[in-house]
């Protein structure tokens, strides 16, 4: 798996779920024609979550459509000592 990509509020989320219990579903975008390939979403997943086992794909919510995003990975506390985390790096002036 390449490098997960997060900001520091995220990544704190995401431990935080781990100590909880959870797991985190890793999925990722597959869609050849879409502009967001390779982007990644994560769901909460365990006893303490709304799903206890991560679907293949990504469920639709109420606001996002995420028939492209498929699972990549299931991280739970020591799968995440196998995760090289890369702090993401702060928008140029002309992306802002």
């Amino acid at each position: 798996m390449d490098p997960i990509t997060i900001d520091e509020e995220l990544r704190g989320t995401l431990l935080g779920w781990i100590t909880e219990g959870d797991s985190i579903a890793v999925y990722r975008n597959h869609a050849m024609d879409s502009s967001m390939l390779g982007h990644r979403k994560f769901l909460r997943v365990g006893p303490g979550a709304t799903l206890k086992e991560a679907p293949q794909r990504l469920p639709d919510m109420s606001n996002q459509i995420n028939w492209a995003y498929r699972l990549e990975a299931v991280l739970d506390a020591e799968g995440l000592e196998g995760v090289r985390w890369e702090p993401q790096a702060p928008p140029s002036p002309e992306e802002k």
